[in-house]
């Protein structure tokens, strides 16, 4: 990955040599800020600009702050500024600059998640769009795979699709606080259906939070088992989401609790458009394993052995929640 960047602090620097005075060269990262350099006949300036994305994970901290002034940046009004420099005696240390903010306050974990652009005077800017990386592979063997992209375990009837490259939801809580993740999570869920658990699940060096929720069709009375699995970094999420239709009713494993149902286990206030049943807990599922909500635990199971967390992705920065009031 060094390797990587060090490839694009080059390219960069023959791009910057090669602008014509009054283009800019612009790096737009993750969270909608740019890293800009305006190019004049025989220096270089750059700029910093605030993140467009409203989501508090994008925002400066103060020592991201410092970290910029340690490598030269000047706070301004519109962001950051870094003073002109002689392009020809200085071109390196500009690229480098470039690549330690990208990196180190950035947090951008490879060279594909940049997107570089010109303006002003024709630039040729392409030579700076290094691939992307897949952040996961799942293995789909034995399933059929849909005109979707999901694929099809026909043996259950449980669909899944893997979303990779992503940006990390803006969640206030993550696995740092799991109770306080569980209890919005519940709440987030509450309007469609019932979660019915929240747990950490770990692929590879990584683990996410696999969620086991139950949905109501808002047209039809049709209710789905699912899971949804977040895998997160700074910069990048992979989701991983199965659904299984539940059966036709009458449905034996959820007349067997006797009403009223209990109080939900994460938030006893909440009203739940399903409720919450003991028999949806996992001591139930011998006695039902031809159950949706069987099969969804048994597919969770297998989920290490089918998904692949790419090193690219495991290696990026580490994703921190942010404190924002919203969370799904």
């Amino acid at each position: 990955m060094d390797e990587d960047w060090d490839d694009y602090a080059t390219v960069l620097g023959e791009v910057l040599r090669a602008a014509r005075p009054g283009a800019e060269v612009a790096l737009r990262v993750p969270g909608g800020r740019h890293l800009t350099f305006r190019r004049s006949v025989h220096h270089v300036a750059g700029h910093l600009s605030d993140a467009h994305s409203t989501s508090a994970h994008w925002r400066l901290t103060p020592a991201d702050g410092d970290a910029l002034t340690a490598l030269g940046w000047r706070r301004t009004p519109q962001g950051y500024a870094l003073e002109p420099e002689d392009l020809h005696e200085h071109s390196e240390r500009v690229s480098r600059t470039a690549v330690a903010t990208l990196r180190r306050v950035l947090r951008v974990g490879v060279p594909g998640e940049v997107v570089a652009g010109a303006h002003g005077a024709v630039t040729d800017v392409s030579v700076l769009r290094f691939p992307l990386p897949p952040a996961a592979v799942l293995d789909t063997s034995g399933w059929t795979a849909l005109p979707d992209g999901s694929a099809l375990d026909e043996s259950t009837g449980g669909r899944t699709t893997l979303e990779t490259d992503l940006e990390p939801p803006d969640d206030p809580h993550w696995l740092d606080d799991l109770d306080a993740a569980r209890r919005a999570l519940a709440r987030d869920h509450a309007a469609t259906g019932c979660l019915i658990s929240a747990d950490p699940v770990t692929v590879g060096s990584i683990t996410g939070l696999a969620q086991l929720y139950k949905t109501i069709h808002p047209a039809l009375p049709v209710i789905s088992y699912g899971l949804s699995i977040w895998f997160l970094r700074a910069t990048r999420a992979v989701h991983v989401r199965h659904v299984i239709p539940a059966p036709p009713p009458p449905d034996p494993r959820t007349s067997a609790t006797t009403p009223p149902p209990p109080p939900h286990p994460y938030d006893p206030t909440l009203t739940t458009a399903l409720p919450y049943l003991p028999s949806d807990e996992d001591p139930w599922d011998p006695l039902y394993p031809t159950h949706p909500l069987t099969h969804a635990r048994t597919w969770l199971h297998t989920l290490p052995h089918r998904l692949k967390l790419t090193h690219p992705f495991t290696t990026s920065p580490t994703y921190h929640p942010t404190p924002s009031p919203q969370l799904r």
